[in-house]
């Protein structure tokens, strides 16, 4: 197949993630991939990149204008795809509008698979958008069992156009990972993710300034990038955290950040089924996060704690009692690495997308 991969952009995050190892693993299959983002690249390109895969940037700007469906339509229009996969609402909205508009020629002739990772945008306007969006899709995946229920309920898709499929990644750098040595009172916190507004890092560095006060030695690794870094690091400065919280920014080597870490948080307001987590558990890290989305079937109570949505008290005593004591902290890093969780493989995620791929081609 000539599959087109649409998405926002290729910066650090589960859904770019999902994205790189699928498209690597498809070239390796012997498909033809090309990468389209609306807005940019970022540090997941290089990847791509390395094993040739071609990279096309719009350089679309914020909202939803006809001007960027033209542009996607004549990156498509050269590619000529059997198939498009679009993750995103914006990816999903585009990748619509170009098969339903403009005239009908051999290049938009394309089955459109679309990977739902998460609720984004769920206003009147958002919903009714995606409805119709819908419209334009063979095949919609959700990566959660939740997130397919409200798919099929408030946004109406088919129940017979509708999948749901676990994300699943390349686990073997995470497996590889050792165990961080307990040093008492002094845990070092992992978070991988965007810095937005859903993933409430606010609530999180709230929650590690509580843990502080009982483990003044506990530092925060935060990697990742976005539109909310300026007002978390000010945050920081306001709690006066001091260099215990540290902004990494993006990085292509998310293992290498994780070895560094004793336990994985996450403070979202809203998730799928996210990647960050998923691979916290394979590399044994406990994981301490909200109760949203897909986690309650990732994190077991053997491998970590969940607390309720927006309370940051609830996050604190979970990372105290996940590393109380070195006794607890190891029986917990066993319980990670032995979870669920370490089932999610790239390969049985991919097999699913291939049957998908031949269902919306049929």
């Amino acid at each position: 197949m000539n599959i087109a991969m649409v998405t926002l952009n290729l910066e650090v995050g589960g859904l770019e993630r999902v994205v790189v190892d699928m498209t690597l693993a498809l070239a390796q299959l012997g498909h033809r991939l090309c990468v389209i983002t609306l807005r940019g690249g970022g540090a997941l390109a290089a990847p791509l990149e390395a094993a040739g895969v071609a990279i096309v940037n719009l350089n679309c700007g914020d909202g939803l204008k006809i001007a960027y469906a033209r542009k996607l339509g004549a990156a498509l229009d050269k590619i000529a795809p059997t198939l498009v996969h679009s993750h995103g609402e914006a990816a999903l909205f585009y990748s619509s509008l170009v098969r339903f508009c403009g005239p009908i020629q051999a290049s938009r002739r394309f089955g459109h698979v679309h990977s739902r990772h998460g609720y984004e945008d769920v206003s009147k306007k958002g919903i009714w958008r995606n409805r119709l969006a819908h419209r334009g899709c063979d095949a919609v995946v959700c990566v959660s069992e939740d997130l397919a229920a409200h798919c099929e309920r408030i946004e109406r898709v088919p129940p017979t156009h509708l999948y749901t499929v676990i994300n699943g990644v390349n686990l073997a750098p995470y497996r590889a990972l050792t165990a961080l040595e307990y040093v008492q009172d002094a845990p070092v916190l992992g978070h991988v993710a965007r810095l937005a507004p859903i993933k409430n890092q606010a609530l999180l560095i709230q929650a590690f300034h509580l843990v502080r006060q009982k483990m003044p030695r506990a530092k925060l690794s935060i990697i990742g990038d976005g539109p909310e870094r300026a007002a978390l690091e000010l945050l920081a400065e306001k709690l006066e955290l001091g260099d215990s919280v540290i902004f990494h920014g993006e990085t292509s080597d998310v293992p290498a950040k994780l070895a560094e870490t004793h336990l994985f948080c996450l403070s979202s307001d809203s998730e799928g089924t996210p990647v960050s987590v998923i691979e916290a558990l394979a590399g044994g890290r406990p994981v301490v996060a909200t109760d949203v989305g897909g986690l309650s079937a990732l994190v077991t109570a053997a491998a970590g704690r969940l607390a309720p949505a927006g309370d940051a008290e609830s996050l604190a005593r979970g990372v105290l009692e996940v590393y109380a004591n070195r006794a607890s902290y190891e029986d917990f890093c066993a319980g990670a690495r032995t979870s669920p969780a370490g089932s999610l493989d790239a390969t049985a995620m991919l097999e699913s997308y291939l049957s998908i791929y031949s269902a919306a081609l049929s």
